[in-house]
């Protein structure tokens, strides 16, 4: 804790003489000195300092000219419910996140340690706060014992978090699309175009939404629009789902801050969750078009702009769709803008450092930082899908990556996906009050009759909404939509709204006021002003919150099935989570990325992504894989098929792993003629009713071109390197007895080794020969074909096994011939001479006496 100094001098004139008045030093304190007031206060997502002062200098050891004092902040975490109440965290604004450090030239200087919220990501509780102890200790220093393991006065933070000025505030785009801000503003964006819907000016995070032409309306003048594509941003993360290209992938993730981000839900949904706190909810509709929601953060309040509005408590200066159309350029969506966005800024980063020194543990194996500034809590039914291309390591990260997704035109056609609606025209034209009439008569169900009457939820903004989408399509199809915005908006409101857990309020320690300074002297409390009016659960009870959710399954199971607990158990002959595809019905492949290129040189190939529709996810999800080699003469051989299980990633992509590939010998082609491999790919449902194929070719780039035309893979060699069963080699390489010589003329040459050879280690004691080659007295074959000549025979000193044989051992050897096809066959252009033609090897087995004898007689 270090110790106060204080020096005191009395003179006197001599031996015997009298004193004179005591002289006092000032006080001089010696070690690391906290300059904040105890206890600190951390109201939202505001930041806070501890500053620390080095009072005395200290001695490096001899051999260093410079060194430092490390001093470590632990910052303790509640042990309970930590998605209800905030926990304290370290900012990053230096190298290290859980503390600082001082030179030696820095005694007297002021060094900060920033303290912030990292907010819970469903307290939406007024009055209430959270007492932490802070504890910091030094390294282990042996040239300073006094400031060795030393520890600094522990210091009280209090965090304080207030959210209900966000409340459960959201703004949406619907339908085609009917619009509302964060502030309720109503309007509506039936144009076509790319627009900005939401953006945080502080924190870079914004989404960008693509509308065209809704479902059965493109032979229409007056077309409605409605949302095909939408794009998710947060420092250098593009994440974008669009309908129109059949792709759902990041586009780049340079940060990671998106990664592991994206959730997908029940029902053909996703939740994309922001470091803002705030989540993208996105719906596709019938696999035409999408229905997004955007819940805000705490870190949202009057930092947004874009169609979604400023979020300051004012609907009046919501720009209301006079604003925020972009151009293509200047969007997510044009792959150049996205090389152009600026990085998440580390400063922005938060660590959490979660370690009690008094337990002796190592404050390094407890570090964890993010991005994230509100805690996700996602939803206990949810999964992540692919972040391969977020890979935190670089260099890793690029051999992941999955380029754009460019369809194959051969293999089907995405106008005929995107233009098919579901929409029957009825024979009457529908007027305003009929429209609301039969919506409000749609809108009878148990799920929507329960949420009805709560607080904060408008249903006539819904009955509004899908009156008007009825009169526009002339039919009630849409219904259902309005139906299930219903659904998530009850939900949303009841969750934000749910009373403490009683294991919380066990443990809260009651002030008269938040400002007053606690006694507790524990190193989490809790601290309440008053009894809250929160506490009220009259209204927003957990059991209206589940008995809401147990009648609220996806689509209301597409009147294919029973709502049991929330979850669809649908009729024979229908699957998925809303019971909306038939069982019987193959998916549709779209394509595979990259037009079903696979450089190995860029990434290992052990899986493809293949995009379509109508997936399911099941344990029966599966891909039937047809493998294939290519040849330089664009010729394909097929194999015998496998089928693998899938992965359901998104509602428009799959995963399919690749088996490891096994080496062939193939009797039509010599192993240099190889060119490349693959496999057909086709997807089903149910494991017997299977899609359409594509194709996915592995090559590998530095001996290779490969590319499809008209349905035909083509590969061309390239100079420089040399093939063998489909392998690339460099110049120099050997590869059973062949070295690569890649020129222009001739790919492989002999490599001939007739002394000098060792054997291989055995584990047998009869199979104590090696194989040596000799051409000794060997005649090549006659011959009648022009095409196989040019080739030269190959030698190999290891791992060549002696084959069984019969005859005499006082022979000491058995002559096999080994087939051409069990080396590299070299080729050479037609104008260029053979070295051997046609040359059969010869291969001996000797012990290892006979090789002595004879080469002691020169032989």
């Amino acid at each position: 804790m270090g110790f106060s100094l204080l020096c005191a001098v009395q003179g006197q004139q001599s031996s015997i003489g009298n004193f004179s008045r005591t002289k006092f030093s000032n006080l001089k304190f010696c070690g690391i000195k906290v300059h904040s007031v105890s206890p600190l206060r951390v109201k939202d997502t505001d930041n806070a300092f501890i500053s620390l002062e080095l009072t005395v200098p200290f001695e490096c050891p001899t051999s260093s000219k410079d060194c430092f004092i490390e001093v470590d902040v632990f910052t303790p975490t509640a042990t309970i419910d930590t998605c209800t109440i905030a926990t304290l965290a370290n900012l990053q604004m230096n190298s290290r996140p859980c503390g600082v450090r001082f030179n030696t030239s820095e005694v007297h200087k002021i060094k900060n340690i920033t303290i912030t919220n990292k907010v819970g990501a469903s307290v939406s509780k007024p009055e209430f706060g959270i007492e932490y102890d802070v504890l910091m200790s030094t390294h282990s220093l042996r040239s300073h014992d006094m400031l060795s393991k030393y520890w600094i006065e522990s210091v009280k933070v209090h965090t304080f978090v207030d959210s209900t000025k966000v409340g459960s505030a959201h703004c949406f785009a619907h339908s085609d699309p009917h619009m509302q801000t964060f502030d309720k503003k109503l309007f509506e964006n039936q144009k076509p175009g790319i627009y900005l819907l939401y953006r945080n000016t502080k924190y870079k995070t914004e989404v960008h939404t693509m509308h065209a032409p809704c479902p059965n309306y493109n032979e229409r003048n007056d077309s409605p629009y409605c949302t095909k594509a939408v794009a998710v941003r947060a420092g250098r993360d593009v994440y974008i789902i669009d309908i129109l290209e059949q792709s759902s992938t990041f586009k780049i993730c340079d940060d990671a801050v998106l990664s592991h981000k994206i959730h997908k839900m029940p029902g053909n949904a996703y939740d994309i969750y922001l470091p803002t706190g705030a989540i993208v909810h996105i719906r596709n509709t019938w696999q035409t078009f999408l229905e997004i929601d955007i819940d805000a953060g705490l870190l949202d309040y009057k930092e947004t702009d874009g169609l979604c509005g400023k979020f300051d408590g004012d609907s009046t200066n919501d720009a209301a769709g006079v604003c925020c159309k972009l151009e293509q350029s200047n969007s997510l969506f044009d792959h150049n803008f996205r090389l152009k966005l600026e990085r998440w800024q580390e400063e922005l980063t938060v660590c959490s450092c979660d370690c009690d020194p008094r337990d002796d543990c190592s404050l390094k194996n407890y570090v964890t930082c993010s991005s994230d500034r509100v805690k996700i809590c996602a939803h206990v039914e949810s999964k992540t899908v692919y972040s391969g291309m977020c890979l935190t390591d670089r260099r890793k990260r690029d051999i992941h990556v999955q380029h754009e997704f460019q369809p194959d035109s051969n293999v089907y056609a995405l106008d005929s996906l995107i233009s098919k609606g579901r929409f029957r025209r009825e024979a009457t034209v529908l007027d305003l009050p009929t429209a609301r009439r039969q919506c409000e008569n749609a809108m009878n169900t148990t799920s929507v009759q329960m949420c009805s009457d709560l607080p904060g939820l408008n249903i006539n903004t819904y009955i509004e909404n899908c009156a008007l989408d009825a009169m526009a399509s002339n039919s009630m199809e849409w219904t259902q939509l309005h139906i299930e915005g219903i659904k998530k908006a009850c939900i949303r409101i009841v969750e934000f709204n749910q009373p403490i857990p009683a294991e919380i309020l066990a443990n809260f320690n009651t002030t008269s006021n938040y400002e007053n300074n606690s006694t507790n002297t524990s190193d989490v409390s809790f601290l309440l002003s008053t009894t809250p009016s929160f506490l009220n659960t009259s209204l927003f009870t957990s059991d209206l919150l589940q008995r809401i959710k147990e009648v609220s399954c996806p689509n209301d199971c597409d009147n294919h099935g029973q709502c049991m607990n929330g979850k669809c158990r649908c009729d024979n002959g229908y699957i998925g989570d809303d019971c909306s595809v038939d069982s019987n019905a193959a998916p549709i492949i779209v394509g595979i990325p990259d037009r079903g290129l696979c450089d190995i040189k860029e990434r290992p190939c052990k899986q493809t992504a293949v995009i379509g529709r109508n997936f399911v996810e099941s344990a029966k999800l599966s891909c039937r894989l047809t493998p294939i080699q290519v040849a330089f003469e664009n010729q394909t051989i097929e194999f015998p098929s496998t089928v693998v299980n899938a992965s359901l990633d998104t509602f428009l992509q799959i995963f399919c792993p690749l088996p490891k590939r096994q080496r062939r010998s193939v009797d039509s082609y010599n192993s240099s003629d190889v060119a490349a491999h693959g496999y057909r790919v086709s997807v089903s449902n149910n494991m017997k009713n299977f899609s359409n194929e594509d194709t996915i070719v592995i090559y590998d780039s530095r001996c290779t071109d490969c590319e499809k035309r008209n349905g035909t893979i083509v590969c061309t060699r390239k100079p420089q390197n040399c093939m063998h069963d489909g392998r690339c080699y460099e110049q120099g390489d050997i590869v059973d007895g062949y070295e690569c010589v890649g020129s222009s003329t001739i790919q492989w040459n002999e490599v001939v080794t007739t002394k000098d050879v060792h054997p291989p280690k055995t584990t047998s004691s009869t199979d104590q020969g090696y194989s040596v080659v000799t051409t000794k007295d060997v005649h090549p074959p006659k011959t009648t074909s022009s095409t196989d000549q040019g080739y030269s025979a190959g030698v190999t000193t290891e791992d060549v096994r002696p084959p069984k044989t019969t005859s005499s051992r006082e022979q000491g050897y058995t002559s096999r011939t080994v087939p051409s096809t069990s080396f590299a066959k070299p080729h050479h252009k037609s104008s260029a001479a053979p070295l051997h033609q046609g040359l059969i090897i010869l291969a001996t087995t000797f012990t290892i006496q006979e090789i002595m004898r004879a080469h002691m007689m020169g032989t």
